[in-house]
């Protein structure tokens, strides 16, 4: 694990303060190699969670997973169901709501996360998203 952290280091993805952490999360993602789980975690580190540890960004651009609520599995919807609901990307009621109504599409609260996350204020934001965000009731 040192060498991991070592190279992690050099790399520039562990901020000091959060090298416990760092490591919990190695630790982690070696559980889920030898569990046969393993897959995206090493670009996971570098992409995700190294850009957690800096500070805002005046320019931030992408191509956000562009997967209609219907495709999400059960346990994400439920898991991102209150950040949906918080940024008002979601505010259906009974059979709509378990419908996916509107054909809400994950990017855009890919795109409201990142802004809040990444974007520092007057910063600006470049993604591609697909015209059905445009047109769904409640993309902002």
């Amino acid at each position: 694990m040192d060498e991991a952290i070592h190279r992690l280091k050099k790399e520039g993805l562990v901020y000091p303060p959060y090298e416990k952490a760092v490591r919990g999360f190695y630790k982690h993602i070696v559980e889920l190699e030898k569990e046969g789980r393993n897959g995206i975690w090493a670009r996971f580190l570098k992409n995700v969670f190294a850009p957690m540890m800096a500070k805002k960004f005046e320019f931030v651009v992408g191509n956000p997973p562009w997967i209609r609520w219907g495709y999400l599995s059960k346990e994400y919807r439920e898991a991102t169901l209150d950040m949906w609901k918080n940024y008002g990307l979601f505010s259906l009621k009974g059979q709509a709501a378990r419908l996916g109504g509107g054909e809400k599409d994950f990017s855009m609260l890919f795109t409201y996360a990142t802004a809040d996350h990444y974007l520092a204020r007057n910063g600006k934001l470049g993604f591609l998203i697909t015209q059905e965000v445009f047109k769904s009731k409640g993309a902002g």
